[in-house]
């Protein structure tokens, strides 16, 4: 189901289970928040790992993170003057070169097994003063920081998308394949771009795997028409757009065969086995969905405060509580 949010009343949950997962040499991309008066930052200061399956960071391990002069350079290895681990950045004290690139050289990442929506949601936070600098200050300010937080509420079935947005090199050229339909299947189904010839745009299915072949004349914003026009693309609930900030106006390059991922099945909270301890989740307090403006944080929810009614997934009441550390959040997200 899609989600009516309204501001501070509902949230999502994705649980995470198992063994954190090694990066290696994980690319990150630019995130551009040079024009956004709220969370102002230079240009080239701030990364992110570009694969957002792959973007929050277990805080047990210190990850490396290296620049590539050029982006051929040999690696130097940088240390960020800020991590945020949940939904992954990193912030430079200086800007860098505009054609460098930075990966991430080693650390882990949490994988969410599954999701839950949260509606109702009662928030209680504690707050501590903190003395900061902030650009163009000459004194330091003392402004209020999150300190720890706990919340309650009341589950609602729904489905994480799987989506895929590619990354050819080529300017206003990326495109953000997304399955509708939500849940699991969205992960088996596959995008690949054929090297543009020179006949027509051909869009060919075969069971989940979607083949490309592009004139190489062909645009963005021509691809995603097509695709969204395609009957055998609609049976898939595989829909595209443009990439955020992109016009579409670029063309197109080969692409090898790439997996949707992301999709998520509801949490059954009757399999949530014993009745001590805690699970470790991925809070997201989304306060504009519609502009998927959220904060995000890593929680805790302890096993004995899960009532569980009716399915398992529908109604049930928990609470939950920020899990802490020094890099942990919540954190705002607007893009």
């Amino acid at each position: 189901m899609a989600l009516n949010i309204t501001v501070g009343k509902v949230a999502a949950l994705k649980i995470c289970s198992g063994t954190a997962q090694d990066l290696t040499n994980e690319p990150m991309s630019e995130v551009d928040l040079s024009t956004d008066p709220s969370s102002y930052r230079p240009r080239y200061t701030v990364y992110e790992i570009t694969d957002p399956a792959k973007r929050n960071l277990d805080d047990s391990t210190t990850p490396v993170f290296q620049r590539l002069a050029g982006g051929t350079g040999t690696p130097v290895t940088i240390t960020p003057q800020k991590i945020e681990y949940p939904d992954c950045r990193i912030y430079l004290s200086a800007a860098i070169g505009s054609a460098d690139t930075v990966k991430c050289q080693s650390g882990k990442y949490l994988t969410p097994s599954s999701v839950s929506g949260v509606k109702n949601v009662s928030f209680d936070a504690t707050w501590d003063n903190e003395k900061i600098m902030f650009l163009r200050d000459t004194a330091k300010r003392t402004v209020l920081k999150q300190k720890e937080w706990t919340a309650s509420a009341e589950t609602v079935m729904v489905r994480t998308c799987a989506s895929l947005t590619t990354s050819l090199a080529g300017p206003n050229s990326n495109i953000v394949y997304t399955h509708m339909g939500g849940g699991t299947a969205g992960n088996d189904i596959a995008i690949e771009y054929i090297t543009p010839g020179t006949g027509a745009l051909a869009i060919m299915v075969s069971g989940n795997d979607i083949t490309i072949t592009p004139n190489t004349a062909t645009t963005a914003n021509q691809l995603v028409e097509a695709i969204n026009n395609n009957g055998q693309c609609q049976d898939l609930n595989v829909r595209a757009e443009l990439k955020s900030g992109e016009t579409g106006a670029g063309t197109l390059a080969a692409m090898a065969h790439t997996h949707l991922s992301g999709g998520l099945e509801p949490t059954n909270w009757t399999e949530v086995n014993g009745s001590t301890g805690n699970d470790t989740a991925i809070a997201i307090f989304y306060s504009d969905e519609d502009n998927d403006i959220r904060w995000v944080d890593y929680c805790k929810i302890p096993k004995s405060s899960i009532s569980i009614a009716g399915d398992g997934i529908n109604g049930v009441t928990l609470s939950f509580e920020n899990r802490g550390g020094p890099n942990c959040g919540p954190f705002l997200r607007k893009q």
